[in-house]
Parts: structure tokens; C-alpha cells; sequence
């Protein structure tokens, strides 16, 4: 970021980034950036919309509700200019996000698949909004697809053992979660999931070894992924194997998934 700060790339990472860590206010900041520098749009931002470099903490939640409706606004005007523009349907969803309107994010996502129906970034942000409407049958098959089309995207292995969390089937989640960590043995938050799952399974002996911080000792009691056996990933470290291909072509989920299942 600070070889090229004009990036929009980075300054829309960096927006989806700060939404994870719940820090709204710098979400917001990095997405209004991108889309003053961004030289497709002619909208007139108001550089003090969302104040840079500051905490959010200092703000009240009126006030960062007051930031997010005039996001929304100036992210709704850039829309009209450019409809099929992914990167900018995909701000305005993080923006819906934000406000808590988790329906209406849900629709703009689909709406950026229609368009790019092969992004697994996509695949993945949906499948994570869904599952905060509850809806994680819906959510998994978000997931799967996303492993689908991008077999070696770690994030989504961690999302898919929250996924089945909820759904109560806590083995599975602790099978995913040591795939990732076979990946990322030093992810000390994915030990802390692991943990959480050991305790639902009721399994002392399992949350015993944890202070090893070594996946290879549960290998024998779980089927996790071989890294080894993946394509070689486009971030630093080795990611999670193919398991789950869905056939159903995504214009055809993205119809379906119109009505409630």
C-alpha cells in the first residue's frame, strides 16, 4: 500500500480486511478511498464522509451509522454509472453488510455472480452473509462451490467449519479446522476454533495435545487434507484440497436460491 497507494485492489482488500476485524470505520475509509481514486466513477465524495486514520472508538454508533448511510449513498450513485462493475457491487454489499442488512447484501453479491460467476471471492462473501441470516445449508453450498472453483482458498475452509459448527456436527468442523491448520499450523485463532470443537465432542484427551500446536498428532484421529496433494495457492502458504464439487451450474443456484429452500 504504501509502494502504490493509489492501488484499488489493495484499498478494496483492505476494506473487506477491516469489515472481518469489525473495524467499520476503517472499512469504510479504505472504500471511500477506493472509490475517489477510482477513475471509472465522476462522483462527488466528500473527503470527510468517513475520517481516515482513527479508531473507532472514538465514535458512537449513531455516528458510524450517520458514515454508513452516506456511503451508501455515493457507493448507489456510483452504481447508476456503472452497474456491471464487480469490485463496486462488491463495496456497496460490504457497505449493506456493515448496516446489518444482511438480505440486501445477500441480493448484491448474487447479482455481482451473475456477472463473474466464477469468482470465488464472491462465492465466499455470500456464503459468509448467509450464514449470518442463519441459513447455513445455504452458506455451505457457498462454500463448497468457492473450494470448487478455488481449491487452495483457506479462508473458506475455516468459514465451512464455522458452517457446521452451527449446525452442531462439531467433527466435521474439527476435521476442517486441522485441514487449515495443516496448512497454517502457526494460526494460533484456528487452535482456539479447534478447541471449542474438542469441548463440544467432549474430548480432554484431544484438547491435551493442542499445546503442541502440531496437526500431525491428530492424523490418525481424522481424515484431514494432504497439502501436498494441491495446486500450488497464490498467497505464501499451502491451502486446503478439493473436497466437495457441486455439478449445478451457479446461474441455475443463483435462480433457485431466489425462494427459500
Amino acid at each position: 500500500m504504501k509502494q502504490n497507494p493509489n492501488e484499488l485492489d489493495t484499498l478494496s482488500a483492505l476494506g473487506i480486511s477491516c469489515t472481518n476485524i469489525l473495524d467499520e470505520v476503517k472499512a469504510m475509509s479504505f472504500l471511500k478511498q477506493w472509490l475517489i481514486r477510482n477513475p471509472n466513477y465522476k462522483i462527488a465524495v466528500d473527503d470527510s464522509i468517513v475520517p481516515d486514520n482513527t479508531n473507532i472508538y472514538d465514535y458512537t454508533i449513531d455516528q458510524i451509522k450517520c458514515m454508513n448511510a452516506r456511503m451508501i449513498q455515493v457507493f448507489e450513485a456510483a452504481h447508476q454509472q456503472g452497474p456491471n462493475d464487480v469490485e463496486l457491487l462488491n463495496g456497496l454489499a460490504v457497505l449493506y453488510f456493515i448496516e446489518r442488512n444482511y438480505q440486501k447484501s445477500v441480493e448484491i453479491f448474487k447479482k455481482a455472480l451473475q456477472i463473474e460467476p466464477k469468482n470465488y471471492q464472491i462465492w465466499n462473501k455470500l456464503g459468509a452473509t448467509l450464514a449470518h441470516l442463519g441459513e447455513a445449508d445455504q452458506a455451505m453450498f457457498c462454500y463448497h462451490r468457492a473450494l470448487d472453483l478455488r481449491p487452495n482458498y483457506v479462508r473458506v475452509w475455516v468459514n465451512l467449519a464455522f458452517a457446521y459448527s452451527y449446525k452442531g456436527e462439531y467433527l466435521d468442523a474439527a476435521r476442517l479446522y486441522l485441514s487449515a491448520l495443516m496448512i497454517n499450523p502457526q494460526a494460533k485463532h484456528i487452535w482456539g476454533y479447534l478447541q471449542t470443537a474438542f469441548l463440544q465432542l467432549q474430548r480432554p484427551d484431544l484438547i491435551s495435545k493442542i499445546q503442541h500446536y502440531d496437526p500431525m498428532l491428530f492424523k490418525d484421529e481424522f481424515n484431514v487434507t494432504n497439502p501436498n496433494d494441491l495446486p500450488e495457492p497464490e498467497i505464501l502458504y499451502r491451502e486446503a484440497n478439493n473436497l466437495y464439487i457441486f455439478k449445478m451450474p451457479e446461474e441455475e443456484w443463483i435462480q433457485t436460491t431466489q425462494k427459500k429452500p
